[in-house]
């Protein structure tokens, strides 16, 4: 199924967010990683592996806005 966004989760009982968004990002390419364990190194491998933006929870409301509506942008 395909979705013009996703926001994932970098941590999901039972699979890696890393590797979820390798199964799904060929078809939604406007992947938004959020997660509550931020770190450089996450960052970077999301941004490797093909995610459009990342996320550090806490976010506010006009955080998740502005990245969900570059997102858009990008799958139109």
């Amino acid at each position: 199924m395909q979705y013009k966004v996703v926001l994932l989760d970098l941590r999901i009982p039972g699979v890696s967010g890393l590797e979820l968004l390798e199964t799904v990002r060929d078809k939604n390419p406007g992947v938004i990683i959020i997660t509550g364990y931020a770190s450089i190194e996450t960052a970077v491998e999301t941004a490797r592996t093909g995610a459009i933006d990342y996320l550090p929870k806490p976010f506010t409301p006009g955080e998740i806005r502005d990245v969900t509506d570059k997102a858009f942008r990008f799958a139109a």
